[in-house]
């Protein structure tokens, strides 16, 4: 019988509970491991808005934009609509955007950050941003031939780590992680 490493925060949920995977997953990826914290995901076993959210962020950090739109576009559109779910969390729908303009589709992520009703979070600021930024980088031909929709071939650049695992306006528990392993004994991850 295998048995499976198990992460939880104490008295923060029970082991195994999405929010100590997504926890442990970002701090993997944080700390410049998405392979690894993908991996979890998938051992994990856990099919949760936050976990859909997770393995997204991971994939735009593997730099696979293609995966990550399909991957978010299930969590964040519903289906056979163009709208965002305006309940989910705000960094779901900017990840959406964030693999959008990564995967060379700003004509989608300008319309997504326009449709965003909370303009004055962070993480659309910055989007908008940097859209603006790859607008003003355009020549004249690629600006003109954008403003009917023609999509020029140049690549949005991002000036910050793409994908938010947890709202940087919504303060996170410190509380430590500890693994418990498949004899029993709990440890601090690290």
């Amino acid at each position: 019988m295998k048995h499976q490493t198990r992460y939880f925060r104490p008295h923060g949920g029970a082991p195994n509970s999405a929010a100590a995977i997504v926890s442990e997953v970002a701090r993997l990826a944080d700390g410049g491991r998405p392979e690894q914290a993908l991996h979890l995901l998938s051992t994990a076993n856990l099919y949760t808005d936050a976990t859909r959210n997770a393995r997204g962020v991971c994939l735009l950090r593997l730099n696979r934009t293609d995966d990550a739109v399909r991957t978010l576009r299930t969590l964040v559109l519903p289906a056979n609509c163009t709208w965002m779910k305006p309940e989910l969390p705000v960094v779901y729908r900017t990840n959406f955007i964030t693999a959008l303009l990564l995967a060379r589709q700003p004509g989608g992520g300008e319309e997504l950050i326009v449709q965003m009703p909370e303009q004055d979070h962070p993480s659309v600021i910055r989007l908008r941003e940097a859209m603006q930024c790859w607008v003003h980088e355009l020549s004249w031909w690629q600006w003109l031939n954008w403003k009917p929709g023609l999509i020029p071939d140049v690549p949005v650049s991002l000036n910050f780590v793409p994908g938010e695992f947890f709202d940087p306006v919504v303060p996170q528990s410190t509380a430590p992680l500890q693994v418990v392993t498949h004899d029993g004994a709990k440890t601090q991850a690290v």
